[in-house]
């Protein structure tokens, strides 16, 4: 083989090892610079309890965020999104329909540019704020039918997906549209408190899901400790007429919830669920006014 032919395959062969390196340099540059940015946004997302103000700022920095980033951490952005509109939703007011009904609106807008992805994420999510605005509208117009009828859609897909996503949040969604829905529907799911009742217990004792949001504890993750669903699941039993049974299951949820302050580490000792103790803390008021109103 001649000097030049040498040269040249050693050339090429050094341009090539050259090219790995740059590429695998700037796609670990890359990785670390998600990370940074979400690392950042996640800081101002364990503010949410301070304060609206809070709020909007963390969602401010999610959204700038979110042209940088891969598909898998826009996927964690958006999930980080609709569960500043949920908590949102959570502290705001029951009878302030029109900004209840605008913050799930905001949610289901936002979440749009994963319409195609068929993830347990957007199937869950999108359904809770689809059933979050017709409750909010509490049947006064026709479009909160058809909000019902689309979760409902989307949540017989998210049970064939991932049910046990967010602690049994599908199987707990299922319940709440069954036990809210109303009592003729000829296009969607009509009411249906028994189904309603079983789909709650389901998702009470619901384990885990393995794709939990990165501050979650997998300990704390299972479906009861979501206290939403005691709440739900109050009215299910309100509903069937069986206001002792409601009152019986709020007030064993408080029981739990009787350590839920903020001095606390959150732990299973202290039922209080890691990464979700602002929810749980809005969860806990929430079941001590349905509480008051069983009790008059």
């Amino acid at each position: 083989m001649s000097i030049t032919r040498k040269f040249s395959i050693a050339y090429k062969v050094s341009l090539a090892t050259l090219l790995f390196v740059f590429s695998f340099s700037s796609a670990l540059a890359e990785s670390v610079e998600e990370d940074t940015l979400l690392s950042d946004a996640n800081k101002l997302f364990l503010k949410r309890e301070e304060n609206f103000t809070a709020i909007d700022t963390a969602r401010a920095r999610y959204l700038k965020i979110l042209p940088k980033l891969s598909f898998e951490n826009k996927l964690k952005a958006y999930v980080r999104l609709a569960r500043l509109d949920t908590y949102e939703a959570l502290i705001t007011p029951e009878s302030d329909s029109i900004k209840l009904k605008g913050i799930f609106e905001r949610c289901l807008t936002t979440l749009e540019p994963l319409a195609n992805s068929n993830r347990a994420e957007y199937l869950y999510w999108v359904s809770g704020c689809l059933g979050g605005w017709a409750f909010a509208d509490q049947g006064h117009t026709i479009e909160s039918l058809w909000k019902i009828n689309k979760a409902w859609k989307l949540l017989k897909q998210c049970l064939s997906t991932n049910p046990r996503y967010e602690g049994g949040g599908c199987y707990r969604i299922v319940g709440a549209i069954l036990g809210g829905a109303p009592p003729i529907n000829p296009t969607g799911p009509s009411r249906d408190l028994v189904k309603a009742r079983e789909y709650l217990e389901i998702a009470i004792q619901s384990e885990s899901s393995d794709n939990i949001d990165s501050g979650y504890s997998k300990e704390t993750a299972s479906g009861s400790y979501y206290y939403h669903v005691y709440y739900l699941y109050a009215l299910v039993l309100d509903a069937e007429h069986d206001r002792p049974g409601a009152i019986a299951v709020i007030e064993e949820a408080l029981d739990r919830l009787s350590n839920a302050d903020q001095e606390l580490l959150c732990s299973a000792a202290n039922n209080l669920p890691c990464g979700r103790e602002p929810e749980t803390r809005a969860e806990k008021k929430q079941l001590q006014k349905l509480l008051t109103s069983y009790r008059q």
